[in-house]
């Protein structure tokens, strides 16, 4: 039978018995409710009864959560009946990426005991040198000659070939990638790979990241009313250092413009598009032909492509957020373009023939299957070192293009719909170098306008 306590206004403490454990103790479950202030003492008294049940219930069926798990305990489950089943596959694998940080640290203590103190000494620690988890890999040097069926060997790994091919050409690996390979080999890691900026700080955006994981996951043991509060909430939020977004000029573009006319047009139509329409690289290689409205001359974004090691390459219905779901404008120079690479792609399925993967999909490989979502920024990275144009990387287009619009005098909110942004306050944070400018020109045609009136 269970027993109820009024511990504070409106709080109310709920006890069932649990009989007793080896030393003949009597073992309780307790649980502490609190209660809206504006129910009468009758739908109290309703609503305590309604809880007390459902707790005897959970209590037998041993379903039970209290704060007195472990956050490791608590993980578990958040993971299993929040994250997994309403995050993108995206943001739940980064999600568990940055969970093994916090539970290394955090994760034994009893969940109603963590402090705001102890999460400030989290921060502080993720701030410093040697916590990185993400480190690089790189094979040593003799791997090659004293194991020359290590290609062959590593085949039952699923890694993209470009990687390996990477791999064997010497450049780095993710420490995910060496433990996958390490573990068909079963050879330590450190057998075969050199680390490589293992002591490299985290940047204060990831630090950031934690802080709101862990922030989400309490409010989330307060919604499962496990614990009473959220100790995040008394804990300031990791500065995030300002850095300004780097992108092409009208100069730069023109002469990038330019010199893509000798490149292979599959690459030639994604630049122009991100410089035109400034689409995140997954929104990109999602895109299909009936997005594209050739009559109304628009661009209907409403998806993306994803590759996670763990899925493959994933087409997720959703963009980014639910604002990135937009449809704009855009040139006719551009649809020109898109018209005379309709007819090169084709073309390309009819020499192809039965060997052609069919789907609507605008960028695809020489097959017609999928392409890889790092694909373009590959090739761009190899595109710019070919022609000496300024280091950016192909994110830093959809910085270009938002930087031009402002520089045109176009007006924050359309900017930032046609981002996709959530709020045109991000718009407004990473665009101030942009809008410094057009500040300065602005003040500067006002100054003219009234020099010339006196």
């Amino acid at each position: 039978m269970g027993q109820i306590e009024k511990r504070g206004l409106n709080t109310y403490r709920l006890v069932v018995e649990c009989g007793f454990d080896n030393q003949k103790k009597r073992k309780r479950k307790y649980k502490t409710i609190k209660l809206q202030s504006n129910l009468t003492d009758k739908q109290i008294e309703n609503e305590i009864i309604v809880q007390l049940d459902r707790f005897e219930k959970e209590v037998q069926k041993g379903t039970y959560l209290d704060g007195n798990i472990t956050l490791n305990e608590f993980a578990e489950k958040w993971l299993k009946d929040y994250a997994e089943p309403n995050l993108k596959p995206k943001t739940f694998t980064h999600y568990k990426k940055l969970l093994k940080r916090i539970l290394l640290a955090l994760g034994h203590k009893k969940l109603d005991s963590i402090q705001p103190t102890q999460i400030m000494e989290f921060y502080k620690n993720l701030s410093e040198g040697g916590v990185r988890l993400d480190y690089s890999c790189k094979l040593k040097e003799n791997v090659l000659s004293t194991m020359p069926d290590f290609e062959k060997r590593i085949s039952p790994v699923k890694i993209n070939p470009r990687t390996i091919k990477q791999l064997l050409n010497g450049n780095n690996t993710t420490k995910e990638i060496a433990d996958r390979i390490c573990t068909v080999l079963k050879i330590p890691v450190l057998k075969i790979f050199d680390i490589v900026d293992r002591n490299k700080k985290l940047s204060s955006t990831t630090v950031n990241h934690h802080h709101r994981l862990i922030r989400s996951m309490f409010n989330t043991a307060v919604q499962w009313q496990l614990i009473l509060s959220n100790p995040v909430e008394r804990v300031k939020p990791p500065r995030i250092e300002k850095k300004e977004a780097k992108y092409y000029d009208i100069a730069e573009v023109n002469q990038m413009l330019a010199l893509l006319e000798n490149e292979p047009i599959k690459y030639k139509v994604m630049i122009h598009i991100i410089i035109f329409c400034g689409l995140r690289l997954g929104e990109l290689t999602a895109l299909e032909w009936p997005d594209i409205d050739f009559d109304n001359e628009t661009i209907t974004i409403s998806k993306q492509l994803q590759y996670l090691p763990e899925y493959g390459i994933l087409d997720i219905d959703t963009t980014k957020t639910e604002s990135g779901n937009r449809t704009i404008y855009i040139p006719s120079t551009l649809i020109n373009l898109l018209l005379e690479y309709k007819r090169w792609q084709d073309n390309e399925k009819i020499k192809t023939g039965d060997k052609w993967v069919v789907s609507d999909k605008l960028f695809t490989q020489n097959n017609g299957k999928k392409i890889f979502p790092n694909s373009p920024s590959q090739w761009f990275n190899k595109f710019i070192k070919r022609n000496n144009l300024p280091s950016l990387t192909f994110h830093q287009l959809r910085h270009t293009n938002a930087s031009l619009l402002i520089g045109q005098g176009t007006d924050i909110a359309t900017v930032s719909k046609r981002l996709g942004h959530s709020d045109k306050t991000i718009t407004l944070r990473i665009y101030t170098h942009a809008l410094k400018q057009h500040d300065r020109e602005a003040a500067d045609k006002l100054g003219n306008l009234l020099s010339k009136k006196n």
